[in-house]
């Protein structure tokens, strides 16, 4: 109900199935939860009494990959969507397990490497028009 609240535009019906601590790289890091449900990739944290939301659309996701913070320690994803926008998401106690629900959630990415999910290729010709 506390993801209903923080976040009005998603649908009720919309189950979490995956709520994780975690903090967004930006400028600074900040510490706050992503939500993963169905359809949604949602972080909300609040930094000195300001509301700081993220909302990913599933479909919008075209690469999540296995990061390293600070080149070495092993505990975060980036997720980069078709609006080429990246977003970073380290601290994360069991990255590996979340990777595995995104990959569930994901089901229009392809394992491209033991790192990283990508775009599934095209495995057909389009149907050619004949003039």
């Amino acid at each position: 109900s506390q993801y209903h609240k923080l976040f009005k535009d998603i649908p009720t019906e919309e189950s979490v199935l995956k709520v994780c601590s975690c903090a967004l790289q930006r400028d600074i890091l900040i510490q706050g939860r992503l939500y993963i449900s169905p359809n949604w990739l949602c972080f909300y944290a609040n930094l000195f009494g300001k509301d700081i939301k993220v909302v990913i659309p599933v479909v919008s996701v075209q690469l999540i990959k296995k990061h390293k913070t600070a080149r070495l320690l092993p505990n975060g994803l980036a997720i980069t969507t078709n609006a080429s926008r990246k977003y970073i998401f380290v601290s994360l106690i069991s990255r590996d397990s979340v990777y595995d629900v995104l990959r569930r959630v994901c089901t229009h990415l392809q394992v491209s490497s033991k790192k990283s999910l990508s775009l599934k290729e095209l495995t057909e010709e389009p149907d050619a028009v004949s003039l």
